[in-house]
């Protein structure tokens, strides 16, 4: 309708100028060295494995510290190579720039110089995830499968294996349903999804884009599941649904408990929660959380080597429990008696 027309037009504008403005900041000597959008097909192709897969997610200023966890997490399984940041904001691209060359700054123009955490179901998230389809078709198009993560999740599996294996060879899209455990019927979670470099993949993300833009809050759950129910019977795409007990939500992981002593847990999501000092203190009393406590990547010594990310630190709120690497992340983390959760 005319609305929705004038709302994804304005939209387009938006981002538009909000490029110029990247591109501008770019071209200044202080900003010479940062990489923009554009750069992100190149870094794909050079972090994607011989069979062609590279994982990516986004992020604002305030959740870089889980972005550099989700980076040590993954370079237990020899895959942090693989992996490509979109940072959403300037502050963003600077810390993470401190840890890997594999990172862009985002199309977005997010301004969180604040650095308030955005909060499920605000303005701020939803300005986030809306663009979750676009980065996934920019990274289409470099010919890669994509491996969408967010950085809430502590993998305990290499998560590229996982999608290796001969049950999802036939598979368009692999995904997560984080509703069978809160008794929702289907609540297909855009958290983590495998999207094999295919024209069923790239239709149902061009749905998701479409979808997306239609909703005036920027909704992306919804405007997800949506697109994997249409392409399903329209293109005949293929998707495969993790095992409720190798995706564990938050409500399954920390409130029922039920993923802690099985090993076929792939990875547990820091979710059913809102807020950032809440899901820090879960991760910090599961023992998911390898950084040392308050790390913003704020000073090069914070991010000197691999070595100084694994060091062994203590958190205020949690002196009782150690925070420490996890000697065998293949295992299923138990959480700790002492939890307040």
């Amino acid at each position: 309708n005319a609305t929705a027309a004038a709302a994804a037009a304005a939209a387009s504008a938006s981002l538009a100028a909000a490029a110029a403005d990247h591109a501008a900041a770019a071209a200044a000597p202080e900003k010479e060295s940062i990489r923009l959008m554009d750069a992100l097909p190149r870094l794909l192709k050079e972090a994607a494995t011989e069979d062609h897969m590279a994982v990516i997610t986004s992020l604002t200023y305030p959740y870089v510290d889980f972005a550099a966890n989700t980076y040590v997490n993954l370079q237990h399984f020899g895959i942090h190579e693989h992996v490509v940041f979109i940072a959403e904001d300037h502050e963003a691209y600077r810390a993470l720039s401190k840890i890997t060359d594999r990172v862009v700054l985002s199309w977005s123009g997010m301004d969180i110089a604040e650095g308030v955490p955005a909060q499920y179901g605000d303005k701020a998230y939803g300005d986030v995830t809306k663009l979750r389809p676009s980065y996934m078709l920019a990274s289409l198009d470099a010919g890669v499968h994509v491996v969408w993560t967010d950085v809430d999740i502590f993998y305990t599996q290499n998560i590229l294996d996982v999608f290796r294996r001969p049950a999802h060879a036939g598979a368009d899209i692999v995904a997560i349903d984080e509703g069978r455990d809160s008794g929702k019927h289907l609540h297909l979670c855009s958290g983590l999804i495998f999207v094999r470099n295919n024209e069923r993949s790239r239709r149902t993300m061009e749905i998701w884009a479409d979808l997306v833009k239609e909703r005036a809050d920027g909704t992306n759950q919804a405007s997800y599941n949506k697109a994997l129910v249409a392409a399903a019977e329209t293109d005949k795409l293929t998707y495969h649904v993790l095992e409720e007990l190798e995706a564990c939500s938050g409500f399954n992981f920390w409130s029922h408990q039920r993923c802690t002593q099985t090993e076929a847990m792939i990875f547990a999501h820091n979710n059913y929660i809102s807020g950032h000092g809440s899901k820090l203190e879960r991760a910090l009393c599961s023992q998911m959380w390898l950084l040392p406590c308050g790390f913003r990547g704020d000073s090069e010594s914070e991010l000197a080597s691999s070595a100084d990310l694994r060091q062994e630190a203590a958190c205020n709120e949690f002196n009782s429990v150690e925070n420490k690497m996890i000697s065998r992340v293949s295992a299923a983390v138990a959480r700790p008696a002492e939890c307040p959760f």
